[in-house]
């Protein structure tokens, strides 16, 4: 039982509170690779999330979008609330690899991709500059469909 309250406390002193998973945060955040982007205040969060929902069932219900340019919005659209401490945008990617998937496409997964330019692509698009992440998006996609077609 010692040892338990010593990692707890360790725990505690070095990481702070333990987030139960799935919760939304409860802090103002900041990203490393672009200290100055701002998003949603913690307490706006269950509201963005609620937006954030209804709009992408309005967008998929509409089909006025190509499912690739649909599913890279509503990853752009999922990091910009930054819902979670950690782990945004593993969860965004995931939603947009299940959103392909559920239309017929294959998962996008950048391989190759360096992650500066990637994450400049992403804060781009952030910033109403999606071009290059759409296109990085199609051309992965294609490149995918390309490697498993049989030749």
């Amino acid at each position: 039982m010692l040892a338990g309250t010593r990692a707890e406390l360790l725990y505690a002193v070095a990481w702070g509170k333990r987030v139960p998973l799935g919760e939304f945060r409860t802090l103002p955040i900041r990203v490393r690779s672009n200290p100055l982007r701002i998003f949603p205040y913690h307490v706006e969060v269950p509201a963005c999330m609620d937006r954030f929902i209804t709009w992408r069932n309005d967008c998929h219900a509409s089909s006025k979008l190509h499912p690739l340019v649909l599913a890279t919005q509503l990853f752009v659209y999922f990091v910009h609330i930054h819902p979670f401490l950690d782990g945004n945008g593993r969860v965004g990617r995931v939603l947009m690899a299940d959103y392909l998937i559920r239309q017929g496409y294959l998962p996008v997964v950048f391989r190759e991709l360096e992650r500066e330019y990637y994450l400049k692509m992403v804060s781009d698009a952030q910033d109403g500059k999606p071009d290059e992440l759409c296109e990085a998006v199609a051309l992965t996609q294609a490149e995918m469909l390309f490697a498993i077609s049989p030749r």
